[in-house]
């Protein structure tokens, strides 16, 4: 994958879990890792687009969020 498809794929992960803090009432990093029962660098990670947002991550975001996994996924791609 080239350089700026990563870069896209990067901020459009940033975008989606910022949304996901603003709707829910989350502050911050640390608050987001705890709802998702994560360590708080692998949300890091995945804002600053050095981890990819896999099928596990995904399948968190829709049991503690609701989200359906199908607009997850839409909304990386």
């Amino acid at each position: 994958m080239s350089k700026n498809a990563d870069h896209v794929i990067a901020v459009k992960q940033q975008i989606f879990l910022m949304n996901i803090m603003e709707e829910n009432g989350i502050k911050n990093y640390a608050h987001l890792s705890r709802a998702l029962g994560v360590a708080p660098p692998v949300i890091s990670k995945h804002i600053n687009g050095e981890l990819r947002i896999g099928d596990n991550m995904i399948l968190r975001l829709h049991e503690t969020f609701g989200i359906p996994v199908a607009t997850i996924r839409s909304a990386l791609v």
